[in-house]
């Protein structure tokens, strides 16, 4: 291509980018609130791919489009995930009293809607005194208002791993992850979608994926096609039910600063486009209105992983008895043992629930019926002794919530087929114009069974547990907030880490400081101290021991101009006094231009730590849909940057390098993850396509 021609292509390029930049609109930054949430989740899990967030990306960035009017809305649609209950109740108190909103400043005046808050709604809100009506339009006519949408992402490690070159039980596949989502839907009524995944190390289009992908999912979500009809959800999907004691699918609220976030507000059927191979439901699912009556039903049938044992028959006749040790829920198929694993289990779920609503007053009758097609017998410890076996289970439960003034009360008592009792109720109370508090209580049996259940609470699970957790925030001017908590809690029966009755506390306290146009300063600190086995000799003869780790931060972000930010922070983690170490900072820079549709973040990190036990968790940007929550362990530097280019307003393309050096010859990773070296190197190339 000649230079002439080239000059005119760059220019052509730039011009429609210049042109959509203001049209560029998605939001696709993640709001600071969710970045502590999944940091959060990632600390309590010790797992960074437990946290579902593609569904919960997916709505935000429909309200970024759409925009909900805030004086016409009603509590379930202002109910999207930063908001929290005594916000909403304060919000439509305050424009029940004093009319419509005039401006979004106004937002400043209510009472729990400080500056940062008002910055993350931001994006998915307008005022507006118009009465939009509801559109009852048939088939023909919304698919005229559709809008499609491509997704395909290419992820790789460019370092050589151990489980590409090992001879034996090594990865079958080559080393690239590929991901392809298409999207359809129309006037927020009518969703479709089929997602594709392979993993790292997965065959494609050969071996076990003759058929291309190692995971395929689809989904047709109706949303108010019938005044009667509140939803449809015909292939997969997501379900919950009341506080998560019986179910809870996709991600659930748990401890952090959002310290009065502590009730479960999930609808109770909704879409599914994530890559969990777990959990997810796979059927059929309606929600059905009529006037204060709300009946949800669904049921499910899929294949799952299993680690299947097979043993001889006890009877002198040859024959074997096949049984399930443990079903598996990380959805890798790379090696010839987790695909002997891959769907060797059948899974069925019914679940119906029975709702009446009034204006203040809601309460739900929940019932959850699960079935495999083989036993699960869990391996023979003490601490499993209470742990689900067999082939069934079911589950009942009755969840409510009330508003009264300045009080919001909610919680859920479920039982299962052996009768025993998991129970947890929360209160909200707002203690005066710059004061809130939470309160949650929970208990569950040592041998409460739920297969779905996944509350807030310590564990993730619903069983052997009781605990009292408490929050406050408190403004006492609008640029400081200062959030607190403290919760204890036992555990009444053995844990696979504590060979005793156990029991452990857990505290946080935020101050923040914030300027709307320049940025926000906040030191966290945050302890955890809980009884765990502690070998006592040479023989590993062990005891309960209690251990502790805290966490303290400096974060500091300004805007340097309306397009340069600079954020920078800094932690410690202090494990058992001073036993183990640790030291993080990074420092990010982010630049979007005003005259183009382009966005750079870049990080350069740098830590040091004792061991593995003191290890620092950093939320990091990612492309879209995605995110990165890395442990920063041993010693080294880490690096990534990020760039997003937008062309025409409907076509994004998103790099992402990152690497990280750690000074050891010890080498990274472990197993068949391990790198023989002192880096590692990832790289991430995604493009997104509307039309």
């Amino acid at each position: 291509m000649s230079k002439k021609y080239f000059c005119i292509f760059l220019f052509a390029i730039l011009f429609c980018a210049k042109n959509s930049a203001q049209r560029d609109s998605v939001v696709q930054d993640v709001a600071p609130e969710l970045e502590e949430l999944i940091e959060s989740f990632t600390l309590e899990t010790q797992n960074e791919n437990e946290f579902d967030f593609n569904a919960l990306s997916d709505e935000l960035r429909e309200l970024a489009k759409r925009k909900i009017n805030l004086n016409k809305a009603g509590y379930d649609e202002l109910d999207f995930g930063i908001l929290n209950p005594l916000q909403i109740q304060n919000l439509q108190n305050h424009i029940q009293k004093n009319g419509d909103l005039v401006s979004i400043y106004e937002l400043q005046s209510i009472d729990g809607f400080d500056l940062a808050t008002i910055k993350s709604v931001l994006p998915f809100v307008q005022i507006s005194s118009t009465v939009i009506l509801k559109e009852n339009l048939n088939l023909r006519q919304l698919s005229r208002y559709g809008e499609s949408e491509l997704l395909m992402r290419w992820t790789r490690i460019l370092n050589q791993q151990f489980g590409y070159i090992r001879p034996e039980n090594g990865y079958l596949g080559d080393p690239n992850q590929y991901f392809v989502r298409y999207r359809w839907q129309s006037k927020n009524k009518v969703r479709f979608g089929v997602t594709a995944e392979k993993d790292r190390g997965e065959e494609f289009f050969k071996g076990s994926n003759k058929n291309g992908f190692d995971f395929y999912s689809g989904h047709l979500f109706l949303k108010n096609i019938h005044p009667n009809i509140e939803s449809i959800a015909l292939g997969d999907f997501n379900a919950s039910f009341g506080q998560g004691l019986i179910l809870q699918s996709g991600f659930n609220r748990s401890k952090g600063a959002q310290v009065l976030n502590i009730k479960n507000t999930r609808r109770q059927l909704r879409h599914y486009s994530s890559v969990n191979e777990f959990a997810f439901f796979r059927g059929v699912g309606v929600q059905v209105k009529v006037k204060n009556l709300n009946w949800t039903a669904f049921a499910s049938r899929k294949k799952i992983d299993g680690n299947i044992v097979v043993q001889n028959s006890p009877v002198d006749s040859g024959d074997s008895l096949d049984f399930v040790s443990s079903f598996l829920a990380a959805g890798f198929h790379r090696t010839a043992s987790e695909i002997e694993d891959e769907k060797s289990v059948t899974h069925q779920t019914i679940g119906t629930s029975l709702g009446y609503r009034l204006q203040n007053f809601r309460l739900n009758g929940n019932f959850v019926y699960d079935e495999f097609s083989s036993f699960l017998i869990p391996r023979k410890t003490l601490a499993n002794q209470f742990r689900f076996q067999g082939n069934e289970s079911h589950n009942a439960s009755l969840d409510y919530s009330y508003y009264y003034k300045n009080f919001h009360l909610f919680g859920e008592g479920a039982i299962d087929k052996n009768n025993s009792i998991a129970v947890s109720n929360g209160l909200l109370v707002g203690l005066g114009k710059y004061m809130n508090a939470s309160f949650l209580f929970r208990k569950f049996d040592r041998d409460f069974i739920s297969i779905h259940g996944q509350p807030f609470a310590e564990i993730r699970s619903t069983s052997n547990e009781m605990g009292l957790y408490s929050g406050l925030s408190f403004r006492p001017f609008k640029s400081l907030q200062i959030d607190g908590y403290y919760d204890f809690w036992q555990h009444p029966w053995l844990r696979t880490n504590a060979d005793a009755p156990s029991q452990g506390q857990e505290w946080l306290l935020k101050i923040n400081l914030i300027s709307y146009k320049k940025g926000e300063f906040y030191f966290q600190a945050r302890s955890e101290t809980k009884s765990l086995n502690f070998a006592i000799d040479e023989n590993q003869f062990k005891s309960l021991n209690a251990q502790s780790r805290t966490y303290y931060r400096v974060h500091f972000g300004r805007k340097i101009t309306k397009v340069l930010e600079w954020r920078n922070r800094i932690e410690f983690s202090n494990i058992n006094d001073g036993e183990s170490k640790g030291f993080m900072a990074f420092q990010d820079i982010i630049w979007k231009p005003a005259t183009l549709p382009l966005v750079f973040k870049s990080r350069l990190a740098f830590y040091k730590t004792d061991d593995n036990a003191s290890k620092i968790y950093a939320f990091e940007n990612d492309v879209l849909n995605s995110f990165s929550v890395p442990a920063y362990f041993g010693e080294g530097s880490r690096f990534y940057i990020y760039l997003r280019y937008s062309v025409l307003g409907n076509l994004s393309i998103e790099g992402r390098f990152s690497n990280t050096f750690r000074d050891t010859d010890e080498g990274i990773g472990s197993g068949n993850e391990a790198i023989f070296g002192k880096n590692r190197s990832d790289i991430k190339f995604q493009i997104k396509w509307d039309f």
